[in-house]
């Protein structure tokens, strides 16, 4: 009897750690517009699919490019990554990272591979929908 709950724990334990490749264009979303009283204004809330909503609290991994931020996008000291530059006209895909330690520099001309535990953002307007928590910067190619 044992045995069975170590194995049984240990595959509750990779379950959890295992990282999630994910593409970024599995995480394109549709947004809904809506009033805000609050902000006295039309607020674009996503709508995030079945597969996005499975992701939610995993830990992934997803390659994107860091972006140079303004103040707009610079929220709360977490640094937004995109996967696409403004040239392109394909809606880009922007993640917030909470990083677990602050690297001193980054390169914004290459694509970096991120791990992270993914945050699916409905309510907070001020954040943008994905947040990766405890996020690390893997590689720079």
């Amino acid at each position: 009897m044992r045995s069975i709950f170590i194995m049984l724990g240990l595959f509750f334990v990779a379950n959890i750690y295992t990282q999630t490749p994910v593409k970024t264009k599995d995480l394109l979303t549709e947004h809904q517009e809506e009033w805000s009283e609050e902000f006295q204004a039309i607020l674009k809330k996503p709508v995030f699919n079945d597969y996005q909503k499975s992701l939610d609290g995993k830990l992934i991994e997803i390659d994107l490019l860091v972006s140079e931020l303004d103040s707009a996008v610079y929220i709360g000291g977490s640094i937004c990554l995109k996967d696409y530059n403004w040239y392109y006209s394909i809606d880009p895909v922007f993640v917030e990272l909470e990083l677990k330690d602050s690297p001193t520099k980054f390169s914004c001309k290459k694509k970096s591979t991120i791990t992270g535990v993914l945050k699916l953002n409905e309510e907070d307007v001020l954040r943008l929908d994905y947040i990766l928590l405890d996020a690390e910067i893997v590689k720079e190619r």
